[in-house]
């Protein structure tokens, strides 16, 4: 009766502990997912270089269709600078983490809309992947971005 009752006891405690890392897992997948898109509100408020800035790591890596990757964060920010005007937004549509819950990704699309030659302003669409690293201080900051043009939404 006693052995029953010990395997019971730990069958109770693996089942308990491995229910509450799922939804640690979970839940850092929500707040990586929220990152995401106060990311996003950020760029809308104050300029999508300024938020591209703070939520940045140090170690970070960029890569836009048709040119090389471009590493760390002054070269990143200079590529930022190159149209101060234009309006970035995006939607992130899916997260996921590592059971470490310190690295992780988004997926989304975006939308970029910069003024013309002429004064129109003109939008183009995408899709996008974030890498994103958990900081000591327990935020979470990109360590690489890409983005790839798609059509516009119907």
């Amino acid at each position: 009766m006693k052995t029953i009752t010990c395997l019971l006891i730990l069958v109770t405690l693996f089942l308990v502990t491995g229910c509450e890392k799922m939804q640690n897992l979970d839940q850092a997948k929500n707040e990586l997912m929220e990152t995401d898109k106060a990311f996003s509100e950020m760029s809308l408020a104050e300029g999508y270089k300024k938020a591209f800035d703070y939520y940045m790591a140090d170690d970070v890596i960029i890569y836009r269709s048709g040119q090389f990757p471009v590493s760390g964060r002054d070269a990143v920010n200079e590529i930022l600078a190159k149209d101060p005007d234009a309006v970035l937004k995006w939607e992130p549509f899916f997260a996921d983490i590592a059971k470490s819950r310190d690295l992780g990704y988004t997926l989304g699309s975006y939308e970029y809309i910069a003024t013309d030659s002429l004064g129109v302003d003109q939008s183009y669409y995408g899709n996008y992947v974030s890498i994103w690293k958990k900081q000591s201080d327990g935020t979470w900051k990109y360590v690489f971005d890409t983005g790839h043009p798609s059509p516009a939404p119907e």
